[in-house]
């Protein structure tokens, strides 16, 4: 049975009850670090008990329904490809200015342990955060196909998660303790990494969708 369930976004006529469930499971690992960093829930717990599960729930549902599987395999890889460029822009920032790397924290958060969870981190980062926004992202802009401003789609996208982190950072009482600390720097940093991010993952969803 294909429940449907109109969506009013600028972008999307309307999605399937499992395709809801593809987008909400795409932002939860980013969801789960906004919520250990504004001291609500530990990412320990929502990392294993929420995310982990999640993803595994959009994996049997991939599996069972194959066209929205093939939807979210693109658009996880998108994402990938898109927070891999980000980075390569991100290292200026760190290289160039000084700016700290805060994701390895991400490991700590993840284990509940300070140590060398860089690796941890990173891989939350790519499979997580940017495969799993990645996800939401596809589903959405591909309701609106054969628009060709995916890539503008994809830029407000990147900036609307820009917004988000800043305004977590704001309001959270030790968020740029446990992240960074808003400055010039981290903001332009920040900023430019979004935009990026953004603009790639439209303009790779756009060739995957053109492809299709």
């Amino acid at each position: 049975m294909n429940y449907t369930i109109p969506v009013s976004l600028s972008f999307t006529k309307k999605i399937t009850f499992v395709q809801l469930i593809f987008i909400i499971t795409g932002f939860i690992p980013v969801t789960c670090i906004a919520l250990n960093v504004m001291q609500f829930i530990p990412l320990h717990q929502t990392a294993f008990f929420v995310a982990i599960p999640g993803f595994l729930l959009i994996l049997c549902l991939g599996l069972k329904y194959t066209e929205d599987g093939k939807t979210a395999l693109k658009g996880w890889l998108a994402g990938i490809i898109a927070v891999a460029l980000y980075d390569l822009a991100r290292l200026f920032f760190i290289l160039g200015a000084g700016w700290d790397d805060f994701v390895p924290h991400i490991g700590d958060w993840i284990l509940n342990k300070e140590g060398h969870n860089g690796l941890i981190a990173y891989l939350w980062r790519y499979i997580g955060n940017g495969g799993g926004m990645g996800i939401a992202f596809m589903f959405l802009i591909k309701k609106g196909y054969p628009n060709k401003n995916i890539s503008a789609k994809g830029l407000f996208y990147g900036l609307f998660i820009f917004t988000n982190l800043m305004f977590t950072l704001s309001v959270s009482p030790n968020g740029q303790l446990m992240m960074f600390k808003i400055t010039a720097l981290t903001f332009t940093g920040s900023l430019v990494g979004h935009i990026v991010y953004g603009w790639v993952l439209g303009w790779v969803a756009y060739r995957f969708l053109k492809d299709k």
